[in-house]
């Protein structure tokens, strides 16, 4: 947001040479008549330019939104849409609307529900309920058998065809009462590409075309429920666990044998999305925007001024001794320069170091990795006591050596060692799997010099640490309901 209130893009550019515009160019929609009206000045401008040249001048001071698609529409517009707009006349449009008359309304009422579904987790502890309410008022009627003891299967499987029926008569109104007697269902209707039937019990459920076939009743003809229902995300959480956490395809495979979910692939994997355990194997680390380019990586420099140091390794010699490769990589050109070692104590890296030197010239900022080798590299070089001895003039004019005409600049000394600490990871968690380890809370997070969250503070059962966000996974569930 600028000063005046207005939108402009973030960028990485903070820190290069361009104007402010050109680094935070203003953000407009793409329909939008002023997007239009400017898009023609440019390209009118431009001498009718293509799409590609009027995009790149409008982009240095403004960025439209699907910029590419817009400006070619755009640009059509205006070489094929050159007649004046059609008049249209209301009242002759209003003279050809049909008329709809209703010859019936009916309403059907539900049957009232036992329990409250969004009060349960489990379905079976639902089902178990319903078995008994059931029995006992089964069990008031007179000229019944009063039934003892534990459940029996068919009480189980009544209750979960009332369950059933209850779902179908509050989602399927119309179609219920247009099965029931014998009519087609409206060719608007979700179920028509279903052919639904009803079964003696009362159950609406799939025609399908396996009549002949070997399979049960529920096989060849599964229930039909709708996609936003308590009671289908309860029968996707009881075959989810019951299957051991399979995925959605397994789950989904299950259910179809004696249910038919409406929308049941996009149904099923919105419910296991909420399931914890699942979460944990498959939850992504935290992530954040990326942060703007440091200055040395965009200011003009000389190669090898901003350079970053590492290892690569290891490699065999002939003799079958290892030896490891010391990079050296340009911030600005990210050109790489080579220095082969014997080992990765820190003289031979100071004597790489200084071939490095000898060949592209001194660098004013070194970047590693903050490994012990540059570590005690930056030891060793602040020991140097340096005793400059002037046998000529200090005044005179110092001559031209052969490096000078090599690097472009005059070679004297080593640079100062600026180390540059990367992130420290999860040593402790690296091999232990994902059940296994710890959860903590975050006390506090820590923002950059961009206003972004990097790290935070976060509290275990072994202690409190501070960790950047790509090592932290976020186990809460959302409910987008």
């Amino acid at each position: 947001m600028t000063k005046d209130g207005l939108l402009c893009l973030g960028g990485r550019l903070q820190k290069s040479n361009f104007n402010f515009y050109e680094k935070h160019p203003l953000i407009l929609p793409s329909k939008s008549r002023f997007s239009e009206l400017l898009i023609v000045r440019e390209h009118q401008r431009l001498h009718h330019a293509g799409v590609c040249e009027t995009l790149t001048q409008i982009r240095e001071t403004y960025w439209i939104l699907c910029g590419r698609q817009t400006v070619k529409s755009c640009l059509k517009k205006c070489l094929i849409c050159r007649s004046d707009p059609i008049d249209t006349d209301l009242d002759s449009i209003k003279e050809e609307k049909r008329k709809v008359a209703v010859s019936l309304l009916t309403n059907i009422e539900p049957l009232q529900s036992l329990l409250n579904l969004h009060s349960y987790t489990n379905l079976n502890k639902v089902i178990r309920k319903t078995s008994y309410v059931l029995r006992f008022i089964n069990s008031c009627k007179h000229n019944t058998e009063k039934i003892t003891g534990n459940l029996k299967v068919d009480e189980l499987f009544n209750a979960d065809k009332y369950w059933v029926r209850c779902v179908q008569l509050t989602d399927f109104k119309i179609e219920y009462e247009e099965v029931k007697q014998h009519k087609s269902v409206s060719l608007h209707s979700k179920l028509f590409c279903l052919n639904p039937v009803m079964t003696k019990d009362g159950l609406l459920c799939l025609g399908g075309r396996l009549q002949k076939s070997n399979f049960n009743f529920y096989e060849k003809h599964p229930l039909i429920l709708p996609s936003k229902s308590r009671f289908s995300e309860l029968l996707i959480v009881r075959e989810h666990q019951r299957l051991h956490h399979a995925g959605v395809c397994e789950t989904l495979t299950q259910i179809r044998e004696t249910y038919w979910i409406l929308c049941g692939r996009q149904t099923v994997k919105s419910c296991l999305k909420k399931c914890l355990i699942c979460r944990r194997f498959k939850v992504r680390p935290g992530n954040q925007i990326t942060a703007p380019l440091p200055e040395n990586r965009i200011q003009a420099e000389f190669p090898f001024e901003t350079v970053g140091i590492d290892f690569a390794g290891p490699i065999y010699t002939k003799n079958d001794e290892k030896a490891y490769i010391s990079l050296f990589t340009c911030a600005v050109t990210r050109a790489i320069h080579l220095e082969v070692v014997s080992s990765l104590s820190t003289e031979h890296f100071l004597l790489a170091f200084r071939r490095f030197i000898a060949r592209r010239g001194i660098c004013h900022t070194v970047n590693s990795d903050n490994a012990r080798t540059f570590k005690s590299a930056d030891i060793e070089l602040k020991r140097l006591d340096m005793n400059i001895c002037e046998p000529e003039e200090p005044n005179e004019p110092f001559p031209l050596t052969p490096s000078n005409f090599l690097t472009g600049r005059r070679v004297t000394a080593l640079p100062n060692w600026s180390g540059k600490r990367n992130i420290e990871l999860f040593k402790g968690e690296e091999k232990v799997p994902r059940q296994l380890w710890r959860p903590g809370k975050i006390i506090e997070i820590h923002k950059g010099r961009d206003c972004k969250v990097r790290s935070a503070t976060i509290k275990t059962s072994t202690g409190i640490m501070k960790r950047p966000v790509q090592l932290l996974y976020n186990l809460e569930i959302v409910n987008n309901e």
